[in-house]
């Protein structure tokens, strides 16, 4: 059977060393030793190579291996002959089965073949099987050695063949064959054993050695090693990785279920029950040390709260509680060991979820991580000059269900800023020279509770809730519905000189003209003494002052004045609370006062409300001012910290300089009654509304009523009291347009009195003169006639003459104003020096130069023309500052739908009957429809905290555009109001939660959880939408 198979692959040829022994017969005689084997590869062709059969000497003496075959099968033939084998003739097989030896049966041919020694060709392959088998030199014994010259001496061959050419087969199929049997072919046969040498250079010598021959040394196990390589750098890898991961288990431990905490980072992350992280942050960020201890037994607290500590430098207090199910509340406490170092953590805004609560800040935002804030501390203050306004509480809230409350003993810092592309929240305990001065720790602490639920309105209601029913009486209730129904009339010129009783008493005969409107409360402020902190009426201005309330009182007017905690140094009372030392004082002298400013008052005291004295003089002098006049309630002007002197001392320390306006609301309410306080940083007991803070008559001021709003309600101020309608007050540019009208009235004014006055004048004289005149005639007449007896020339010259001056008499008319206007010192034209649209930069200097010189030039001219004149006040009565008419109708729909409704400006100045109107519909529109709301959830908010006015989240907190407008609100649960806020818009985007909603506009009903776009609302109209039952179709 023929084969063919591809030269080129590795063929191993045994070497045998001719010092070290004897071969015959392929039997070693002499030292044995197992031949190294040398492959040689040669290039890849197809050769002919004929099926080669070899018989081998049987080892008398070996065992046949168990999984061996006999030798008789080992080709699978079971005489044991090969199929070649039977085709020799019988004197070939006599001959081979004579010698012995395995000799090829078949002839090889082999193209480029050498022939090798006849007695090569007969080398036994027992003894590479020998040495397959285990035999080395160290294992050779003599038996085996006689065993070999037995071998040799039956095989006589001769020591070298001649040597055959290769002939060149013919064509046949080529089938691949064993490496054995290309190693033990015809052509690859040794005859010589001392001619291996030779025999391997003339064989290497007739090929090319690039190509045809590759030695291979002792084969390097490089794949081993590579794996070894490898397995090894696996090991490390993942021992380096269990080490890191097991050191970042270490660090990062699992407290109390929720939290997780990272020691080295400092890096605190909170879950949810899902697993999903709720809020991360970074704690101690000013601390600059990673090495981190447990804290001695002494530092430890028995709250089962977790104790950490940076060496020198601060101590972490980790402690859980459960106050509420479904609530799980963290708190953390920070301990400074270091006067360097102002414990601060900080909290990414910016992962999911929106943020509310604190208190209106600078460019106010809704949601308050959309804004920034600069690191300040968190105290009241005006928002037109300090970062936070007046209405203040330690409590954030986020959408994905997480709060944050601060201690109020903190010394506490605020910031909201970008940091690496994060929004951080960030909270800091640091005392200074001015609002953290008294403090009851030698260094500051940070101490807050960050609390976590599934839903951010149960986690509310859960943070809100607190009975407001403890101490309430039925009189106080009958003042929250009276303030909620009723609208509140502020009459509060800036000036005393305006602020007279008949103004009041003319100011509330305006309201029942209007008939529509009910009598409500009249505010009156702070000026109804003669100065501040006289406690008592000013008797020049008001003089009938009691009479005048009882008279507003039967007409249903509630009567409310205005009081500060401050006493001018004018006052009467300034000199009594100094010497009694009522005051607060200067913290290097205690008994000098500390004086400060506010408002209208250059200098002024303020009365020291920790002090136990200063409480029954306050309430004295307070109920002395209700007794007297039977008035009805005050309201409290707190002010600001920043109003407060500033090296101030108290008689008792307030670590936390907004607690003074706690402790003297307290004060005050234990003896008389309080409708409402300016500012606050804790939830007044009822009925004490807390107002929103003084705003400028621009559209700007109106898109910031409902954030502000929402946001006081969030923090805790169901009761709110917003501010007049149309504004408080107007900026800079709108104060010098307004002078400048107010000095052109005054002119036209004077003016018009000047002509009259000139007019009346002129009349009276030519009067006078013209009795004269007949007197001057009738005497020429009786000369004339004397005359005329002497002369009738004489006679003739003194009639011409007299005739000549009566006609002329009537001329003297025309010298009447108009050739005197020139002169008159109220033509001035100001119209170069006025613009009425003032840059706002130019206003305040403007406005300064107005009422300092110009406009007192022009009264003291005045005076001097017409002294006494009732035409000379400061405003004349036809002219009355108003706000953009536009500005007023939206404003005064927006407040129809908040808890009070507050006037300042009356519809019926505007002399407009489309105002007058509208403020008909809404007054309709509120007692019909919002006032019964009102109460209803008035009720609720007394049992739970929560607001009256609220976010459209707190009616559907799944879905997440309900997170995000800014620009409507929900009355309870009942009523979503989307007013227009923006000058010149007659139509708005709508969006509604998830429900059915009636339209108030048109009736029409429409579903929930979608937008209205492009919604129409004229002028005149208020967009506004009654949620109705969820079986309500369509």
């Amino acid at each position: 059977m023929s084969h063919r198979r591809k030269v080129g692959s590795p063929l191993n040829i045994p070497f045998i060393d001719d010092s070290s022994g004897v071969m015959a017969n392929g039997v070693v005689i002499g030292r044995p030793m197992t031949p190294p084997v040398i492959r040689i590869t040669i290039p890849e062709t197809e050769v002919y190579e004929p099926p080669v059969t070899y018989r081998t000497v049987p080892d008398k003496n070996a065992e046949p291996e168990k999984n061996e075959k006999p030798e008789n099968e080992a080709d699978g033939n079971s005489a044991g002959e090969d199929e070649t084998d039977s085709l020799l003739p019988e004197n070939k097989k006599a001959e081979i089965s004579k010698t012995g030896v395995g000799t090829p049966l078949t002839t090889r041919h082999r193209r480029n073949s050498i022939s090798l020694p006849a007695g090569l060709n007969n080398l036994d392959i027992q003894v590479i099987s020998e040495n397959a088998n285990g035999d080395t030199d160290e294992t050779f014994s003599e038996a085996d050695e006689s065993e070999y010259n037995t071998d040799a001496e039956e095989v006589k061959a001769p020591a070298r063949s001649a040597r055959k050419k290769s002939v060149m087969p013919k064509k046949s199929p080529v089938v691949d064959s064993d490496l054995e049997a290309l190693e033990h072919s015809p052509g690859n046969s040794i005859t010589s054993i001392n001619s291996i040498s030779s025999l391997l250079k003339e064989k290497l010598s007739m090929v090319a050695l690039p190509s045809l021959l590759k030695v291979k040394k002792k084969p390097k196990n490089y794949k081993l090693k590579a794996f070894v390589c490898i397995l090894f750098l696996c090991i490390v890898f993942l021992v380096a990785f269990a080490h890191v991961f097991y050191h970042q288990q270490v660090l990062q431990r699992a407290y109390f279920e929720r939290i997780r905490f990272n020691n080295e980072e400092k890096i605190v992350r909170m879950y949810d029950n899902d697993g999903e992280e709720l809020l991360s942050g970074y704690l101690g960020t000013t601390i600059n040390s990673n090495l981190v201890f447990k804290c001695l037994k002494r530092d430890e607290y028995d709250d089962g709260s977790v104790c950490m500590e940076w060496m020198h430098r601060a101590r972490l207090y980790l402690r859980f509680r459960s106050p509420h199910p479904g609530v799980r509340c963290y708190q953390i406490t920070w301990q400074s060991l270091n006067y360097y170092v102002n414990p601060t953590d900080c909290f990414d805004w910016s992962r999911g979820g929106h943020w509310y609560g604190g208190g209106q800040v600078q460019n106010m935002t809704w949601p308050a991580q959309l804004g920034t804030i600069k690191l300040s501390p968190f105290i009241t203050g005006d928002i037109a000059h300090q970062q936070w306004g007046n209405v203040l509480q330690r409590y954030f809230l986020n959408s994905k269900g997480v709060s944050i409350s601060v201690d109020q003993e903190t010394p506490l810092y605020v910031a909201l800023d970008t940091f690496s592309n994060e929004k951080r929240f960030c909270l800091q305990a640091r005392y200074d020279n001015f609002v953290y001065y008294y403090h009851n720790t030698v260094l500051p602490v940070l101490n807050y509770s960050i609390c976590t639920s599934n839903n951010i309105k149960i986690l509310h209601g859960y943070m809100s809730e607190k009975s407001l029913w403890d101490g309430l009486k039925e009189k106080d209730i009958e003042t929250i519905y009276s303030l909620l129904t009723e609208p509140v009339w502020q009459i509060g010129p800036d000036r005393a000189e305006q602020l007279t009783e008949s103004a009041v008493y003319n100011y509330t005969e305006d309201v029942i003209a209007l008939a529509f409107l009910r009598q409500g409360h009249v505010l009156i402020n702070e000026i109804w003494q003669e100065n501040i902190g006289d406690f008592t009426v000013d008797e020049k201005r008001f003089p009938t002052m009691m009479d005048t309330i009882k008279i507003l009182q039967r007409r249903g007017f509630k009567i409310v004045f205005t009081i500060q905690p401050f006493i001018s140094t004018e006052s009467h009372n300034f000199k009594s609370a100094m010497k009694e030392k009522l005051l607060v004082t200067e913290r290097s002298s205690a008994g000098i006062p500390a004086l400060t400013k506010y408002k209208g008052l250059e200098s002024a005291g303020m009365l020291d409300i920790t002090n136990n004295q200063s409480i029954p003089w306050i309430q004295e002098r307070l109920l002395a001012v209700v007794k007297k006049y039977n008035i009805n309630s005050f309201y409290l002007d707190l002010g600001s910290t920043y109003n407060m002197p500033h090296f101030y001392r108290f008689e008792k320390k307030l670590v936390n300089p907004d607690q003074y306006k706690t402790l003297f609301t307290e004060a005050v309410l234990q003896l008389v009654e309080v409708i409402g306080v300016s500012s606050a940083v804790q939830r007044p007991k009822p009925p004490v509304f807390v107002s929103l803070p003084p705003m400028s008559s621009t559209w700007e001021s109106l898109t910031l009523i409902i954030p502000i709003v929402l946001t006081y309600g969030i923090i805790g101020y169901p009761f709110i009291m917003p501010g007049p309608v149309g504004g408080d007050y107007y900026n800079d540019a709108q104060l010098a347009n307004y002078t400048y009208m107010y000095i052109k009235s005054v002119e036209n004014a004077l003016l018009h009195k000047s002509i009259n006055s000139f007019i009346n004048k002129s009349k009276t004289e030519y009067e006078s003169k013209a009795t004269t005149t007949e007197k001057v005639q009738e005497e020429p007449k009786a000369k004339e006639e004397k005359a005329l007896t002497e002369t009738q020339l004489e006679e003739d010259f003194e009639s011409e003459e007299l005739t000549s001056e009566i006609p002329k008499e009537p001329e003297k008319k025309e010298e009447q104003p108009e050739q005197q206007e020139p002169e008159n010192v109220f033509s001035t034209n100001y119209d170069n020096f006025f613009n009425k649209n003032i840059n706002p930069s130019m206003a305040a200097d403007i406005v300064k130069n107005i009422s300092a010189t110009t406009k007192t030039n022009i009264l003291e001219k005045a005076s001097e023309a017409f002294p006494g004149d009732v035409m000379l006040s400061d405003q004349p009565p036809e002219f009355v500052f108003l706000p953009d008419k536009e500005l007023y109708i939206r404003w005064l729909q927006l407040a129809t739908f908040l808890p009070v409704i507050r006037f300042t400006h009356l519809p019926s100045k505007y002399k407009d009957e489309s105002v007058l109107e509208i403020a008909k519909i809404l007054t309709h529109l509120r007692v019909k429809t919002v006032n019964p709301l009102l109460k209803k959830y008035a009720k609720e908010a007394l049992d739970s905290g929560l607001p009256i006015i609220r976010p459209l989240w707190m009616l559907d907190p799944s879905d997440p555009t309900c997170h995000t407008v800014v620009d409507e609100f929900s009355v309870g649960e009942e009523l979503i109001v989307a007013p227009v806020i923006h000058v010149g818009t007659t139509e708005r985007e709508v969006y509604l939660p998830a429900g059915v909603w009636k339209d108030g506009i048109d009736g029409s009903l429409r579903k929930g959880s979608r937008w209205i776009h492009k919604y129409k609302v004229m002028q005149d109209k208020i967009a506004y939408f009654v949620k109705m039952p969820d079986n309500t179709r369509f």
